[in-house]
């Protein structure tokens, strides 16, 4: 009776979780900004649009391409734009698609693991927050 006696003594005061009702462990994950998605998109096509009011890169190298989205991993809070796998979707690069010494060009072809910010109010591009391509 003792062993029962130092258990009870040695838990907090409350009610506790049986090991069956414990939280599962979730695998290290990134959290997802507000008013992001984490998706995998396949380039379609680059758009030769230059922006001639801009006097930085977009008005120079293209800045926006077609993507198709293959997977969506998941949502940070406050997204609200609807997408879903297969949709089509026009993503503003506001660094353009050319390469640099930070990242890679991007061409049609490719597929990405990317982050979107959904298009601001009245907008109809998405824009580009960061990617990697894939192998």
């Amino acid at each position: 009776m003792r062993d029962n006696q130092e258990d009870t003594q040695n838990q907090p005061s409350g009610k506790t979780l049986g090991k069956s009702a414990a939280r599962p462990v979730l695998p290290d994950q990134e959290t997802i900004a507000p008013g992001q998605v984490q998706v995998v998109v396949h380039v379609v096509k680059v758009l030769p649009v230059l922006d001639k009011s801009d006097a930085g890169p977009c008005g120079q190298s293209p800045c926006q391409a077609e993507v198709l989205v293959k997977k969506i991993i998941g949502y940070g809070m406050g997204f609200t734009a609807n997408l879903a796998e297969g949709q089509t979707l026009t993503v503003h690069f506001p660094m353009t698609l050319k390469a640099s010494e930070e990242r890679p060009a991007v061409t049609p072809g490719q597929t990405l693991d990317a982050r979107l910010s959904q298009p601001a109010e009245g907008g109809t591009h998405f824009v580009m927050r960061g990617f990697t391509i894939r192998p």
